[in-house]
C-alpha cells in the first residue's frame, strides 16, 4: 500500500512539473512595456523619407536632406529611443506592442529649440505616433488618427 502510495505520488509530481514546464515555455515572454519579445524595432535605425498625407494623397520629402537629420534609433536594450531633428537630438522611451501594431513614444528629453524646415512638422508627427507598420525595409509611424505618417527607409 505505502509502495502503490509512493509511485502515485512521484507520477503526480512528475506530470505537474511536465504541465508547469509546458505552460512556462509555451507563454510569449512580455516585460512591464507589454513588449514582446520579437520587437521589430530593436537595435535599428532609420531615415525620414517621406512625409504622408494620406487624407489629401500626398507627400512630402523632407528638408533638409542632410544624412544626419531625421532619424530614428532603436537601442537594443530598455526600450530605448535616440531622436535626431533638423537641428537637435533628443531621448526617449517607446512602449511598443507587436500584436496590435501601436506604439507610444513618450518622455522625449532634449532640446528642442531652432528647428529647421520641416523640423517641427517632424517632431510633431514623433511625439504623437500611435500606430507603425514594418514591412521591407520601410517603417511608418502613424499619427492624427492614421491620416498621417512619416516614412522611414532602414539604414
Amino acid at each position: 500500500m505505502k509502495t502503490k502510495f509512493l509511485r502515485l505520488s512521484a507520477v503526480a509530481i512528475v506530470v505537474v512539473t511536465l504541465l508547469s514546464l509546458g505552460l512556462f515555455f509555451s507563454c510569449e515572454e512580455k516585460d512591464g512595456n507589454n513588449e514582446k519579445t520579437n520587437n521589430p524595432l530593436k537595435n535599428t535605425e532609420w531615415k525620414l523619407i517621406e512625409f504622408v498625407d494620406v487624407a489629401n494623397n500626398t507627400t512630402k520629402i523632407p528638408e533638409p536632406s542632410d544624412s544626419i537629420c531625421y532619424r530614428l534609433v532603436f537601442e537594443e536594450n530598455l526600450n530605448k529611443l535616440n531622436v535626431h531633428s533638423s537641428t537637435n537630438s533628443l531621448s526617449g522611451d517607446y512602449i511598443i506592442n507587436t500584436e496590435n501594431y501601436s506604439l507610444l513614444i513618450k518622455n522625449l528629453y532634449g532640446t528642442e529649440i531652432n528647428e529647421l524646415y520641416d523640423g517641427n512638422l517632424f517632431m510633431q508627427g514623433i511625439k504623437n505616433t500611435r500606430y507603425y507598420s514594418v514591412s521591407n525595409n520601410i517603417l511608418e509611424l502613424y499619427y492624427n488618427n492614421r491620416q498621417n505618417y512619416l516614412k522611414f527607409e532602414r539604414r
